[in-house]
C-alpha cells in the first residue's frame, strides 16, 4: 500500500482497521506542502472499500494522538464516530 492508502492492521479480537496518513487541500494551496490527517477506518462487510472511493465503511479523523498520561497513551477520534454500538445525535 501506498502512505495515502495507509496500512491494514488486525486486532487481537479478529477485527482488521485502517491506519492511513492522507494530504488536504483544505487550505486552499496557501501552504508550501499539503498538511496530512491521520485516518482511522472501521471495515463494514466483508470487504474493505477503496480507500478514495468510500462506500460503506466508517472513516474518521484522529484529531490527537499518542499524548502520555500518568496511566496510558490518549487518542482522540473524530467526534462523530460510533462507539459501542451507540451513534451521537
Amino acid at each position: 500500500m501506498t502512505k495515502d492508502q495507509g496500512k491494514i492492521y488486525t486486532a487481537v479480537n479478529g477485527e482488521e482497521k485502517r491506519i492511513s496518513l492522507e494530504p488536504t487541500d483544505q487550505y486552499n494551496n496557501e501552504l508550501d506542502s499539503k498538511p496530512e490527517y491521520v485516518y482511522f477506518t472501521y471495515k463494514q462487510g466483508d470487504d474493505w472499500d477503496e480507500w478514495d472511493n468510500i462506500d460503506d465503511d466508517d472513516k474518521v479523523v484522529v484529531k490527537t494522538s499518542n499524548l502520555i498520561s500518568t496511566n496510558g497513551v490518549i487518542h482522540v477520534l473524530q467526534g462523530n464516530h460510533t462507539l459501542f454500538n451507540f451513534e451521537r445525535d
